[in-house]
């Protein structure tokens, strides 16, 4: 079994040596076979759920695809692009590009490369539908993957689990907030949290606390009472002091 494992190790590694980037490219084909014909791949809605294929040529052999790489300008650094987004993959159609691609009599669009393809914004939300302000919005807070659905994302709270969209729902606070809260990292109380109605949270003996959970704790005080006090400074026990009522004489 040993002596056979080697001596596959040994021809991928003669293949590799004769061949100038036949590994990077080999997977490059396989990325592109899995977009477009593995329905449990993430990104096949995308591709093969939009009808896009790959020519015959390059899906039944593997050097058509390598002799037209090298042939049309691959480095390790480009990824391939359809000049068409709603095309095939095929020679006519492909192209490697970098990550900065100069439009024709624009200034620098930049691209995003996603999966080892690189697009605009405008043609990744024709592809995928979502919004271009969601996708620019998404980078701008460093997103790691801008296309997944956000609203999936099930989080438990108090032993309760609901999507982001859920929770915006039930507790009417907006849902980019949360989005927004979600990925800088809050903890899944605070993705909650209405300042609103809330003002802050207040250290009190030790612990934090929102104005809501102060006011029940107390003797009798309101929120706006606490929230006054907090206004004006008050902290640690005079911020609970009870109320004391002087009671006038005639």
């Amino acid at each position: 079994m040993e002596d056979r494992t080697n001596e596959r190790n040994s021809s991928k590694l003669k293949l590799a040596d004769i061949y100038p980037h036949y590994e990077k490219l080999r997977i490059r084909l396989s990325n592109m076979k899995r977009r477009c014909y593995n329905h449990n791949s993430k990104d096949y809605k995308y591709y093969g759920g939009k009808g896009v294929t790959i020519c015959d040529d390059w899906l039944n052999d593997f050097m058509q695809f390598y002799e037209w790489a090298l042939n049309n300008g691959y480095q390790d650094n480009l990824t391939i692009d359809r000049k068409d987004v709603n095309g095939n993959y095929e020679p006519d159609n492909c192209r490697w590009v970098t990550m900065l691609v100069q439009g024709s009599n624009k200034t620098n669009n930049v691209f995003i490369e996603h999966d080892g393809e690189i697009k605009t914004i405008s043609q990744w939300e024709r592809e995928t539908g979502i919004n271009r302000d969601i996708l620019k919005s998404r980078i701008n807070r460093g997103q790691e993957n801008i296309f997944k659905d956000e609203s999936l994302i099930i989080v438990d709270i108090n032993g309760e689990s609901k999507t982001l969209k859920q929770w915006s729902r039930d507790s009417g606070i907006n849902y980019t907030t949360i989005v927004n809260r979600y990925h800088q990292g809050f903890s899944p109380e605070d993705l909650l949290y209405d300042h609103k109605k809330d003002f802050k949270r207040i250290e009190y003996n030790g612990k934090m606390y929102t104005v809501s959970e102060l006011a029940k704790i107390s003797d009798g005080l309101t929120r706006e009472i606490i929230k006054s006090r907090i206004k004006y400074g008050w902290k640690d026990e005079d911020l609970l002091k009870p109320r004391t009522y002087t009671r006038l004489h005639k």
